[in-house]
């Protein structure tokens, strides 16, 4: 009996090593320090809506007790404590809780603070540093990939985190501060009230200029970005400048949140921005460049065909 030819079997695909670089990062210099810079921002984000949170949490505890009624819990508490001639505590314990809460909710904002500025900081540079690397088409690519995740960074904190604060106070004789009213809002809690109070057409508004617009402009660019499809980018490119019209409407409703805080100063009341407003800003900033860049390159190419022809 003949011998018949071995089969040979299907070559086996090579194993690869690691992980593939990303997309987004593979054609721009890339160490362990701007990885670390990279995944810092993040981080530190998540770190300024924690604390911009616990903060406003004890500010609202805080309010109760500096309030009319809390005022006169305390009174009682602490004339009760001196008829027992210190038998009873919760006189004591009051003030030491007052004072703890203040404690806490001045640290959480100042930790809020730090980490949306050294957030900010960290993200321009680690951006200005790419940029100054661009220098081809590939390149390009992968910077305006860089902005359009930062800008998912800078979006996501700035519509989650406390966006502007106030608080509503006034001093007097034998009592000391009593507090009348405190609030706490982030862009989305903002537009949750508009739409609770049934104000559906500024809320539809709001939600639109300040959460669709912005996530639609995102992922367009990205699209632009990573695809080939030369019709497909230009439609697309057409929707980025119709949206990019739009662009300071994302400053609007900062301003309009601003005006919704704004009261004549009358040494009774006290406002302030929080970490939810210094995002939004980062982002509409890094997403206007992003917006300029994907348009730019539709000039050069248009610009490189003339030339050709």
């Amino acid at each position: 009996m003949g011998l018949q030819p071995q089969q040979q079997s299907p070559p086996l695909p090579p194993i690869v090593s690691g992980s593939a670089p990303l997309p987004v990062l593979d054609c721009l210099p890339i160490g362990p320090w701007h990885w670390i810079t990279f995944t810092a921002v993040p981080t530190l984000a998540v770190f300024a809506v924690a604390c911009s949170s616990s903060s406003a949490s004890d500010y609202r505890a805080l309010t109760e007790h500096l309030s009319i009624s809390g005022h006169l819990e305390v009174a009682a508490k602490s004339f009760l404590e001196g008829l027992t001639l210190g038998a009873y505590t919760g006189g004591s314990e009051i003030a030491d809780k007052i004072k703890a809460l203040s404690g806490n909710a001045s640290s959480s904002a100042g930790s809020a603070t730090f980490c949306t500025w050294t957030a900010l900081i960290l993200a321009a540079a680690f951006v200005l540093f790419q940029y100054s690397a661009v220098d081809s088409t590939g390149k390009r690519r992968s910077f305006v990939g860089i902005i359009t995740l930062m800008c998912a960074v800078m979006f996501i904190a700035g519509i989650s985190a406390t966006a502007l604060s106030l608080l509503a106070f006034r001093e007097y004789p034998l009592v000391g501060t009593v507090v009348f009213k405190y609030q706490s809002k982030s862009i989305l809690s903002t537009i949750g009230t508009v739409f609770s109070t049934g104000n559906w057409f500024i809320g539809s508004v709001l939600a639109v200029v300040s959460l669709i617009a912005p996530v639609g402009k995102m992922v367009m660019i990205a699209a632009v970005n990573y695809s080939d499809d030369a019709d497909k980018k230009s439609r697309l490119r057409h929707y980025i400048k119709v949206v990019g019209k739009w662009s300071m409407a994302d400053i609007m409703v900062v301003s309009i949140l601003l005006a919704m805080f704004a009261i004549e100063g009358d040494g009774f009341t006290d406002s302030w921005i929080g970490p939810g407003t210094i995002f939004y800003v980062g982002y509409c900033c890094l997403s206007v460049w992003a917006g300029q860049l994907v348009m730019q390159e539709n000039h050069a190419k248009g610009g490189d065909q003339q030339r050709a022809a």
